[in-house]
C-alpha cells in the first residue's frame, strides 16, 4: 500500500455527491445488500449530517478521488469528548488491502489531536465490520447494550388517533424480485422494456432501481424454475402474481414490447389491456390509465 499516494482530509458539500456515490457502492453489495431509492435520498442523508453542528466527517483520497469515508460526531462525556463513528466505507477496489486499517488510525490521530479521548461505534454483530474494528483494537463493551424507540411526530401521532394510521411500523414496497432461469438476461430485457439502467449485477441476482424513485425491480436466479401457467388451471405451476404497466399508446408499447422479447399471450380478455409473458414466462399487462378497469369512473 503507497500511503504516500493517500490524502485524508475533511468531508464537506463539495464532494458530497462523490461521498453518496461510494456509500451506495459499497452498502449495496454483501453482506449489506442496502437498496436506495435514488441518488437524491442519499444525498439528503448526508447533508443532514453536514448541518449538525456537532458532524466531523473524513475522506480518504487517492489521485483525487474518493476511496474512504467517514460520518462521525463529537459526543461530549464525563471524561472528555467522544469521536463517534456513524458510517465508514472503503471502496471495494481498495478492500483488504490495509487501506482501511490506515484511514481508521488517521481518523483515530486527528479525533487525538482536537482532544477527543475515545473512539466509540455500533455495528453489526458477526459481520465482517466487527472483525475488522477488533483486528484495529476497538473492543466489545460487555455491559453496554443498544436500544432504540421510534417516535412518532405530533402530526403522525394525531392521524393514528383518528384511525388514518393504524401502526407506528411504515412499511413501503422497495422491489419486485422474480424468480427465474437466468438473472441477468431478465434483467437486461426489463431493462430494455422499462428504460431502466441496471443497478447491481451478482451472479445469481440483478438489481432494477426505480429512477424515479418508485419501486423497484430484482432478478434471482433459480436453477429448479418453472414458468407459471396463464390462464391458469388445474395442474402445473400456477402464476403467483402478475405487474401491470400503464402506457401512453398502447399500439406503440405493444410494437416496443415485442421488439424487446416479450411474446403476446395466446388468450387476451380486456379490450384496451395486452397481456404478455416476458422470456422467463412471467405475465405481465400494458394498459392505458384512462382505459383500465380500476379507473375511478369505472369503479363508480
Amino acid at each position: 500500500m503507497m500511503q504516500k499516494n493517500f490524502t485524508i482530509r475533511p468531508m464537506n458539500a463539495e464532494n458530497i455527491r462523490e461521498c453518496a456515490d461510494l456509500f451506495m457502492r459499497t452498502f449495496s453489495k454483501e453482506p449489506w445488500n442496502d437498496i436506495y431509492e435514488s441518488e437524491e435520498e442519499v444525498i439528503r442523508f448526508f447533508q443532514r449530517y453536514l448541518n449538525n453542528n456537532c458532524f466531523t466527517g473524513y475522506i480518504l483520497t487517492c489521485k483525487d478521488s474518493v476511496i474512504a469515508l467517514c460520518l462521525g460526531s463529537r459526543k461530549p462525556w464525563l471524561n472528555g469528548m467522544e469521536y463517534e463513528i456513524n458510517q465508514f466505507c472503503v471502496a471495494e477496489a481498495f478492500q483488504r488491502q490495509g487501506v482501511g486499517s490506515y484511514f481508521l488510525s488517521r481518523i483515530e490521530e486527528a479525533a487525538g489531536k482536537c482532544g477527543m479521548n475515545a473512539v466509540v461505534l455500533n455495528t453489526n454483530r458477526g459481520f465482517p465490520a466487527e472483525k475488522f474494528y477488533r483486528k484495529n483494537g476497538y473492543r466489545i463493551l460487555e455491559e453496554s447494550v443498544v436500544l432504540a424507540k421510534q417516535i412518532l411526530s405530533p402530526e403522525k401521532t394525531d392521524s393514528a388517533d383518528r384511525g388514518k394510521r393504524k401502526t407506528c411500523v411504515r412499511v413501503k414496497p422497495r422491489t419486485i424480485v422474480m424468480d427465474c432461469p437466468d438473472a441477468a438476461s431478465l434483467a437486461e430485457f426489463y431493462s430494455k422494456l422499462l428504460g431502466w439502467t441496471i443497478s447491481v449485477r451478482q451472479p445469481d441476482w440483478v438489481l432494477m432501481r426505480n429512477p424515479d424513485g418508485g419501486t423497484g425491480f430484482s432478478f434471482q436466479s433459480e436453477p429448479g424454475y418453472t414458468p407459471p401457467r396463464w390462464p391458469e388451471d388445474s395442474v402445473g405451476q400456477q402464476k403467483m402474481l402478475h405487474v401491470d404497466f400503464v402506457v401512453e399508446n398502447l399500439q406503440q408499447a405493444v410494437a416496443h414490447a415485442l421488439t424487446c422479447g416479450a411474446v403476446l399471450a395466446p388468450q387476451q380478455f380486456l379490450e384496451g389491456v395486452m397481456v404478455f409473458f416476458d422470456p422467463a414466462g412471467h405475465p405481465f399487462c400494458f394498459f392505458c390509465d384512462s382505459e383500465y378497469l380500476w379507473n375511478e369512473d369505472v369503479e363508480k
